[in-house]
Order: structure tokens, then sequence, then C-alpha cells
């Protein structure tokens, strides 16, 4: 506080603060940060807390002068850095949208003209006229983040606050987000690992204030989650026969290896050839073959496949539900393949599960890797069945 004191009073007196060296107690929030972003980029920021993210944000938004370096940005900024920034509490949603769309930069005629696709978005219509103190902070996320899509920013600028909303408002977000980074260059921070694959080409990955990767967003998150994996290893070494909890679980749901009764595990996605596949045609035939070893007498031993796209679960196969008993060998072995005769999935990227379960126990559960689905020229929704027209003659 008393450096704060000392730094703002130098402000107001005009004498710049700027330093390249730290005062007792101090540390560099963000440290020798360097990118370039341009229009029709998405970039996501992933690290743990405190790793500089938000800091960077309110750099570049101008909320904190740097230091040191200097920040270049060509056009307007728009930012949803906290919920509910820039509103004022005791004001009504219509004032604030006002308030907040002035604070963005936009004129009073500009926010006029777009008044009603913002309400419209919000889906805050009958609330409009009440004080903000009043909303939820789901309700507060989804104003702001409506004045500042609608702003038409150069650069946008998300901070997390997309984990507040409702699933239906989340997806409409993204679906947002999609259609301004034609014009924009968007810089979004989030935890949830699933949105930074789905809306950002480029990611960087923070620890400590420094970049420690930036690159694809795949390959970062795949840094990013081997990095907390090595951690996570390094405080279960004490803990004997613990089973082994990947940070995956971000995005697939929890993932187990128990070595202690289920080893030799191998499963992967292969075309009518038998060759592996990562990428295949929409309406093929695709089959998991699969195989382990369980190293004790198993009660009732079940097989798993669920799939993911898009951000959610959007099918899944289990030898349970198919009523199909598994035998296993007098060695424990067991080998075995799941065929999909057609498979009916819009292009897209997905990511498929492989679990082993004994009763209510997870053996193990694991990703079995990523595929692509591509040629179909339209497509709706999430799946097209396979499916046949008649008509009769008139």
């Amino acid at each position: 506080m008393a450096y704060g004191i000392i730094d703002l009073s130098k402000n107001l007196a005009g004498v710049k603060t700027t330093s390249n060296s730290l005062r007792k107690n101090e540390f560099w929030a963000v440290d020798d940060v360097s990118f370039t972003l341009k229009k029709g980029e998405v970039l996501g920021l992933i690290g743990e807390n405190g790793s500089g993210k938000s800091s960077l944000l309110r750099l570049v938004a101008g909320i904190m002068p740097p230091d040191k370096g200097r920040i270049t940005i060509r056009g307007r900024v728009g930012a949803l850095i906290a919920v509910g920034a820039g509103f004022h509490p005791h004001m009504s949603g219509r004032e604030n949208v006002f308030l907040n769309g002035t604070i963005m930069g936009m004129t009073r005629d500009e926010i006029k003209s777009k008044y009603q696709e913002i309400v419209d978005f919000a889906q805050i219509d009958e609330f409009i006229d009440a004080p903000v103190s009043t909303y939820s902070s789901g309700m507060r996320v989804r104003l702001g983040f409506a004045v500042a899509v609608h702003m038409d920013p150069d650069l946008m600028l998300i901070d997390e606050v997309l984990a507040v909303g409702d699933f239906n408002f989340r997806q409409k977000c993204s679906e947002k987000i999609n259609d301004i980074r034609r014009k924009s260059a968007i810089i979004l921070v989030s935890h949830n690992i699933r949105d930074i694959l789905m809306l950002c080409s480029k990611t960087m990955v923070m620890n400590k204030g420094k970049v420690t990767f930036l690159g694809g967003t795949r390959d970062a998150v795949d840094f990013y989650l081997e990095q907390t994996n090595k951690k996570d290893a390094d405080r279960e070494n004490n803990r004997k026969d613990a089973k082994r909890v990947s940070t995956v679980s971000l995005l697939y749901g929890e993932l187990f290896d128990n070595r202690n009764k289920i080893a030799e595990v191998s499963h992967q996605w292969v075309d009518r050839a038998g060759k592996t596949v990562s990428s295949i045609p929409h309406g093929s035939r695709i089959i998991m073959q699969f195989s382990f070893r369980v190293l004790y007498p198993v009660d009732n031993l079940i097989v798993g496949v669920p799939i993911f796209g898009r951000g959610d679960m959007i099918s899944a196969m289990n030898t349970d539900v198919d009523g199909i008993r598994i035998c296993v060998g007098a060695d424990g072995y067991v080998q075995g393949s799941l065929e999909i005769d057609y498979l009916a999935f819009n292009p897209g990227r997905y990511v498929s599960v492989f679990a082993v379960v004994d009763a209510n126990e997870f053996l193990y559960r694991n990703v079995i890797g990523e595929f692509v689905i591509g040629n179909l020229p339209v497509a709706y929704g999430s799946v097209t069945l396979k499916h046949l027209w008649r008509f009769e003659k008139v």
C-alpha cells in the first residue's frame, strides 16, 4: 500500500514512475511477454491462478501502465475483464448500457442504434429498468458481454467471465465470438480448456508472469496439461498405491490408471483395412481395437467409450447398457473391438475416451485420441443421421 501511495503521488505530480528494478517484497506480475495478434485471430491465455493472465489483460486494456516495454494497439478495444465492470449498481440496466458503452468509446447515437440488439442478446428485457444491484452475476455478465461485443471492437479482451453464464448463454457467446473474430482480434482468458480448444487459433501458456509456450492451441493445451501432470505426479510421489489422476479431467472428466489392478492397456481407432486413423470421412466405418489385462478376479467388468465434440459429450457406448458380458481369460487378458458401421457425426474434431470399470470402480479411463471428420458439404447440428427420402407419385 505504501508503494501504491508513493507511485500515485508521483503520477499526480507528473513524475514518471516506470522502473526496471524491483523494490523489497515486489515481483514481476508480467515479465518479458511479447506477442503479435492480427485481425481474425483468437489468442487463448491459460495457466495456473496467479500466472499473470489477468494482469496482462489489464495492461493491454490500459487499466494499468507497464513499468517497462510498450503495448501498441491499432483500433478500438472492448474489454470484459470483470463481472459488471463499469456498471453503476444504483443505475438501471438501461442507463448502464449507455454508461458502459460510453466508457468503451461508443457514441450516444451508436449506442441508441444498437440498444435493442444489446438488450435482446442479454435476454434481460423485463429487468432492463431495474437497478443493476438487483441483478445476479449471470445477468451482469450477459449485459456486460452484450455491450462489449456490440461496440464492434478491433480488439476484444475476455477474462473468464463466460464461466458465470449458463450453458445456453455460453453457447451463444461462443457463436458471437466466432462471428466477431472475422473483423476483430480477440484475447480470451479461461480455465475452461474446452472453450480454449473450440475458440482459439493460437494459445499462450503463462507461469509466474512468463510465457512458457506460445503456438497452436492443441499443442499449447498438451504442453499445459503435461506440465500440470508433472506437478501432480510430484505431489503424489509420497502416496503409495494411489490412483493416477490426470489433469486432462479438465477436458473429458476424471482419468484413472489403477496399475495395481490393470495393465498392458492398448486402444486405437482403425479403418476397414486396420490402419490407425486420425481423419476419416463422414459416414465411414470406424473400429476401435482394445486390449488389457486385469490383475485380480473381477466382479462385473464393463467397457465404455464416451465421445466428446464441440465442448460436450455427444455420445457414449457401454457394454453394460448393451447387455454384453465380458469373458476374461484365465490369465486376465481381454481383447476386443467396437465397430461403428456409419459414423454420423458432422465435420469437426472429436475426442474419445476408453474406460474399464469393475462394478462401480474405475480401473482405467484415458483419452484414446482425437479424430477429425470431414467431407460433408453442408451440415446442421452435431449429427447427420443415415436417412432416405421417399415420395409417393401423385
